[in-house]
């Protein structure tokens, strides 16, 4: 995948997304790369919150797009939004993160 978290302008220096994509939809899962890193665990234990980020997901054909938002140890939607990509970018507003979150991206008909 092209996808990509920011804040703001900035590329976020801990959230990372892994996924598959086409032109039409995106399968991600963006997640804390230092929780699984070489530490006392108490990351796990206590991930922290990250807000204010947005997902990037480049290479899509421009339209309004269906994005669903899931908790990853339940496996149950959290949330959805409609957006609209004009062909470039679809920027995605992210709910508070906190571990990591699946992510489903797929064009509207």
């Amino acid at each position: 995948t092209s996808a990509q978290v920011r804040i703001d302008r900035d590329l976020h220096g801990v959230l990372r997304v892994l996924g598959r994509q086409n032109a039409t939809e995106a399968f991600l899962w963006v997640y804390d790369s230092q929780i699984y890193s070489d530490n006392d665990g108490e990351r796990y234990r206590r991930p922290p919150k990250f807000e204010g980020c947005t997902l990037c997901v480049s290479g899509l054909d421009a339209g309004s797009y269906r994005v669903e938002f899931w908790d990853t140890m339940t496996g149950k939607i959290t949330g959805t939004k409609t957006v609209a990509c004009d062909g470039g970018t679809l920027k995605v507003p992210l709910p508070t993160v906190q571990s990591d979150l699946a992510v489903k991206v797929k064009k509207a008909t």
